[in-house]
């Protein structure tokens, strides 16, 4: 087990989202990590958006996508607050990346002391390693359980689990839990 972090080396905490960016119709995908990042903020913690979105191989789809994430999170007084990184080689090869909202170098040392809250195993396994801490967010249980089930999500390789519902494991909860 790890040391842990104490509030004079912690970097921030990392709202990660993989789902947003790419989806830049579904405004109700916005909402999932925003109410995140603003209640954390609320409650005094240095936290940060971080948005992965991989490249669809199309250059006015990632223009497209990356603008209107950018334009989204400005228009709602969040872009100091987010940090976008585009993945030119896909999410399988995040050493190619490109990031907005601050320098890669600065997002290296805030994530190497920082906490990843990490919505719906959005952030995978290859980039996990970088953060001081990692919390597995189940934002959608139930079908996250089936999914974790049928591919390899990682949920034992965060330092802790927890989940929106409340319910899972309780006598008379209709979802199984292995």
């Amino acid at each position: 087990m790890r040391e842990p972090l104490s509030s004079d080396t912690m970097s921030g905490v990392f709202v990660g989202s993989a789902f947003v960016a790419k989806y830049p119709n579904g405004g109700g995908n916005f909402w999932v990590p925003l109410q995140y990042l603003l209640g954390l903020r609320e409650l005094g913690h240095d936290a940060w958006w971080l948005e992965l979105v991989a490249s669809t191989g199309n250059a006015a789809t990632d223009t497209l996508f990356r603008s209107t994430f950018l334009d989204s999170a400005r228009r709602l007084g969040v872009a100091d607050r987010v940090v976008l990184v585009e993945l030119p080689d896909g999410l399988e090869s995040p050493d190619s990346r490109i990031v907005h909202g601050m320098s890669a170098e600065e997002l290296a040392a805030r994530c190497r002391d920082g906490l990843l809250l990490n919505l719906a195993e959005s952030i995978p396994k290859n980039i996990r390693p970088e953060f001081g801490r990692t919390v597995l967010m189940d934002i959608d249980p139930g079908p996250f359980q089936i999914w974790a089930q049928q591919w390899d999500f990682g949920v034992g390789t965060h330092d802790v689990h927890v989940t929106i519902g409340q319910h899972l494991g309780a006598p008379d909860s209709p979802i199984p839990l292995g």
